[in-house]
């Protein structure tokens, strides 16, 4: 993505859940994943298409009024006729792909469940480097009012943003680095730092909060990925193989590894991070970590 300081935005399909090869259409998007999404980006596009529609939900409607939420018009002739789902997702990348064309390297995909979910038409399978934040990502519960989430968000800009910086480092390290073994403990160390940071400031802000999990896809040339898979990942990265690392805060940890999935083409050539997919079917409740919250 572009430098720290710039905008950052994210497109989301609406309240539809990857489960494995499929995705299940809910009747709203999960209080949690608002949150989530209002607190660690500038602006969120759900793309509206005139299929059938949801309810506007009160933090929907705030989130539309502050600017941070707005609403792409698509029309049946991008999201094609078909399964529901499938729509939605077309709706989403079309989007993007405009969104993109506007603002280079400034937007994500993003999704909720356990893998990222793409039409066959306008993408294609390729192997990239995949870095997860096991049961590390901190959010504001359900109860937190969305108003309040904004404030703290306009109020520790300096934290949000170190947590920005972290991101884009990991994506920096494993393509420039020299060493790139410990330039990526370094970088999975400042990640840790920033989520820190941001969680004690929430906690002193907010009060109840979740640790989530969130997956970012590394928006990754195929040279890059070859090589790290050709040297191995104890010769490439420094870990044990496969490919995967984990830094401990209690059961919180920073993963990175290669992963087969399917990205849009034609990517901006600045864009780092093309797709974030989130998960809180099993958050840690920090104010009783020896229970996780029940599936939704």
């Amino acid at each position: 993505m572009s430098d720290g300081g710039s905008r950052r935005g994210v497109v989301i399909p609406g309240p539809v859940e990857v489960d494995g090869d499929t995705m299940n259409v809910s009747g709203a998007l999960d209080p949690l994943e608002w949150r989530r999404l209002a607190l660690y980006w500038d602006v969120i596009d759900w793309p509206s298409t005139p299929i059938f529609g949801f309810g506007e939900t009160s933090d929907v409607a705030e989130l539309k009024e502050s600017g941070i939420l707005v609403r792409s018009q698509m029309g049946w002739d991008v999201i094609g006729q078909g399964d529901m789902t499938q729509c939605y997702v077309r709706a989403q990348l079309a989007a993007f792909r405009a969104r993109s064309a506007a603002e280079p390297g400034a937007w994500s995909l993003s999704q909720v469940g356990n893998g990222l979910y793409l039409p066959n038409e306008n993408t294609q399978p390729l192997r990239t480097v995949e870095v997860e934040l096991a049961d590390l990502l901190p959010i504001p519960t359900a109860e937190v009012p969305i108003g309040h989430v904004l404030e703290f968000k306009a109020s520790r800009k300096a934290e949000l943003e170190r947590f920005r910086i972290a991101r884009d480092r990991v994506y920096q390290d494993i393509t420039d680095a020299g060493d790139p073994a410990r330039a990526i403990e370094t970088a999975k160390s400042e990640l840790r730092g920033a989520l820190a940071d941001i969680n004690k400031v929430l906690s002193e802000s907010l009060g109840r909060r979740i640790l989530s999990s969130l997956t970012v896809e590394l928006n990754l040339s195929s040279a890059v990925t070859a090589t790290i898979a050709a040297a191995g990942a104890k010769a490439a990265l420094g870990l044990s193989s496969p490919l995967v690392a984990a830094i401990g805060v209690g059961t919180a940890l920073v993963k990175v590894g290669l992963k087969s999935v399917r990205r849009p083409t034609s990517l901006p050539v600045d864009l780092r991070d093309f797709a974030y997919i989130a998960s809180v079917k099993r958050a840690f409740p920090l104010d009783d970590p020896s229970t996780r919250a029940n599936d939704r």
